[in-house]
């Protein structure tokens, strides 16, 4: 958002000296922005994926970097299209927060589908951050097995549970991540088309970021980037 805002001057500038149109500033814009979304995608992502000893595959990881850089594009051009309908950016900030608030909140993974209520669930599926989620989750947890490890005596991260006769008794809470997708209500044949609809979402802010340009071209909208 800062960066969007810190080239108003510039456009302003070059606008005046009728160096380029609207459309030509923003698609420069969105291509300047793609190599350093996939540098920090794939760095980041192979870091993380690493570091939390996520599924040893080659399939699974190269899954995994390709949702990770579809949804740092789709962040990425979602907070420009808000930077560029914003008249300031104290309010482009409280939106993108807002928004992101929301959308962290339905994903799925704070309250899971099937206990969020009826008037507030629909927001789920507006929500492209459980797109991710559900794709990353199925992608590194479906087939997979854990197990709470012995150390004197007691299993690792297992329960305690008082069972008939006084007897104190541990179990491990999961046992295969196909509980953990069944737990969080995710649709494991979605694997694919949440990957998808990612990178149909940042196709789409794309477009209503260029429409925004477009629509507030006007020498008397001197509060917006694209005029």
């Amino acid at each position: 958002l800062p960066q969007v805002f810190a080239l108003r001057p510039v456009y302003y500038r070059e606008k005046a000296s009728k160096m380029y149109n609207a459309m030509a500033f923003y698609a420069a814009m969105i291509v300047a922005e793609i190599p350093a979304s996939l540098f920090n995608s794939i760095v980041s992502g192979s870091i993380i994926y690493v570091l939390t000893g996520l599924k040893p595959t080659a399939g699974a990881y190269f899954f995994f970097i390709l949702a990770q850089i579809g949804f740092g594009l789709l962040v990425s051009a979602f907070a420009q299209f808000l930077a560029l309908i914003s008249p300031a950016i104290g309010i482009a900030n409280l939106a993108f927060g807002l928004m992101i608030s929301l959308m962290s909140l339905t994903a799925g993974f704070l309250i899971p589908k099937n206990q969020m209520p009826d008037w507030f669930g629909w927001f789920y599926w507006l929500s492209f951050i459980h797109y991710g989620l559900e794709s990353m989750v199925i992608n590194d947890l479906q087939g997979v097995g854990f197990s709470c490890p012995i150390q004197n005596g007691v299993p690792l991260g297992s329960v305690p549970v008082v069972v008939p006769g006084n007897v104190t008794r541990f179990y491990c809470p999961t046992t295969t991540g196909d509980g953990i997708i069944e737990a969080f209500a995710m649709n494991v044949g979605m694997k694919w088309p949440d990957v998808i609809i990612i990178y149909c979402a940042y196709l789409l802010f794309i477009i209503l970021g260029g429409f925004a340009c477009l629509l507030y071209t006007s020498d008397a909208a001197d509060d917006l980037l694209c005029v």
